[in-house]
C-alpha cells in the first residue's frame, strides 16, 4: 500500500467518525466539505476542476432543460475537459505529467449522467442533493460510477446498522487483503518472479513455445492483478459508504466466471459498463440501428475511459468486435 493510500484509508475513517459524532442532518454537508478539504489537500487542481464542473454542469442542465444545443454544448465541455487533461497527462511535458487531478474519469461520468437525466425530466433541481453527490469521498477516487437518483434515495434512507456495519467492517478487511496480500505479495511479487524464473532459463528460452508461454502467463498473471487491485479498492469504497448507511451499485460480479465476453462486461466493472450502454449504446443504436456502431463506439468510449492512447482504442475495437461475434453465435 502506498502513502497515498494509507493516508487515504485515515481520512476514511476520520471522515466516518466526525460524521456519525455530528446530528443527522449535518452529516452529509460535513461529508461534502470534508471532501472539498482533502481534494485541496492532495490536489488544489482537483477541486478546482470539479467545482467548476460541478457549477457548470448543475445550473446548465437545469436552465437548459428545453434548449436541445446547451445539453450537447455541456457534455462536450465535460469529455474535452477529461481528453485533454487525460491526453496531456499521458503524452505531454513534464509539468502536465506532473499533474495530479483526482477522480476526473469518474466525475466525468457522472456529469454526463446527470446532464442527460436532466434533460430526460428525471431528476428535479437540489443545489445541496447535487453538491453531496459530487464530493462523496469514499468513491471519490476509485469509483463505482454511481447514479444520483439512487445516491439520493439512500441519503434519505439512511441510518446506523449494526449488521450491515458488521458485513462493511468484513468486507474492508478482505479489500485490504486483496491489494496487499493477495496482488501486491503473491501475485506482483512471488508469482511473477516464479514465471519469469520458469520461462526464461538459457534451456528453454530461445524456443517459440516458451516465449508464448511466458506472454501469456505473464499477461494472464497481470489480469488476476488487476482484478484482486480493483476489486479490492471498490470492496473498500463500498463499505465505507455502507458505514455512512449509503448503499451504492456493485462493480464486479465474479467476472472470471463468465461464459462469454459479452457475460463478462455484464460481470466486470459494472457501473462503467452500465453507464456505457445507457448513455452511449443505446442513444447511437436508437439513432442509427447499426448494432455493431453502437458497440463499436460504446467500447471505444470504455477504452478512452482507461487512457486516451491509441493502444486502447484499438482495444475498444477488438472488444467491440469479439462482442458482435459473441451475439453472432447467441442467435443461433
Amino acid at each position: 500500500m502506498t502513502k497515498f493510500h494509507a493516508l487515504q484509508f485515515l481520512s476514511l475513517i476520520i471522515m466516518l467518525i466526525l460524521a456519525w459524532l455530528l446530528p443527522k442532518k449535518w452529516q452529509l454537508n460535513f461529508v461534502a466539505g470534508f471532501t472539498m478539504v482533502l481534494l485541496a489537500w492532495f490536489s488544489f487542481t482537483s477541486l478546482l476542476l470539479l467545482s467548476i464542473s460541478s457549477l457548470l454542469v448543475f445550473y446548465g442542465s437545469h436552465s437548459g432543460k428545453n434548449n436541445k444545443i446547451l445539453v450537447p454544448l455541456l457534455i462536450g465541455y465535460c469529455s474535452i475537459q477529461y481528453l485533454l487533461i487525460s491526453g496531456l497527462q499521458l503524452h505531454g511535458d513534464k509539468s502536465w505529467q506532473a499533474l495530479s487531478v483526482l477522480g476526473l474519469a469518474y466525475y466525468t461520468c457522472r456529469n454526463i449522467h446527470y446532464i442527460i437525466e436532466c434533460f430526460a425530466g428525471r431528476i428535479v433541481p437540489d443545489a445541496l442533493a447535487f453538491w453531496h453527490f459530487q464530493f462523496y469521498w469514499p468513491v471519490m477516487i476509485t469509483g463505482p460510477i454511481h447514479r444520483y437518483q439512487n445516491f439520493c434515495r439512500q441519503c434519505q434512507r439512511r441510518r446506523w446498522n449494526n449488521k450491515d456495519a458488521s458485513l462493511a467492517i468484513n468486507r474492508i478487511i478482505m479489500g485490504y487483503a486483496k491489494i496487499v496480500i493477495l496482488a501486491n505479495y503473491f501475485i506482483a511479487d512471488k508469482l511473477s518472479s516464479l514465471i519469469y524464473k520458469v520461462f526464461s532459463q538459457d534451456s528453454i528460452q530461445d524456443t517459440f513455445l516458451s516465449s508464448f508461454a511466458l506472454q501469456f502467463f505473464t499477461s494472464a498473471n497481470d489480469w488476476i492483478y488487476l482484478y484482486l487491485q480493483f476489486s479490492g479498492w471498490s470492496d473498500i469504497a463500498l463499505s465505507f459508504s455502507l458505514l455512512m448507511g449509503i448503499k451504492l451499485e456493485e462493480n464486479f460480479n465474479k467476472p472470471y466466471l463468465a461464459s462469454n465476453l459479452v457475460d463478462f462486461w455484464q460481470r466486470w466493472h459494472m457501473t462503467l459498463s452500465n453507464w456505457c450502454r445507457d448513455y452511449v449504446f443505446m442513444p447511437i443504436l436508437a439513432f442509427s440501428r447499426q448494432p455493431f456502431l453502437a458497440i463499436s463506439i460504446a467500447m471505444l468510449a470504455m477504452g478512452l475511459w482507461h487512457e486516451v492512447s491509441i493502444y486502447y482504442i484499438l482495444w475498444g475495437f477488438y472488444h467491440a468486435i469479439g462482442i458482435a461475434i459473441c451475439r453472432i453465435f447467441q442467435r443461433q
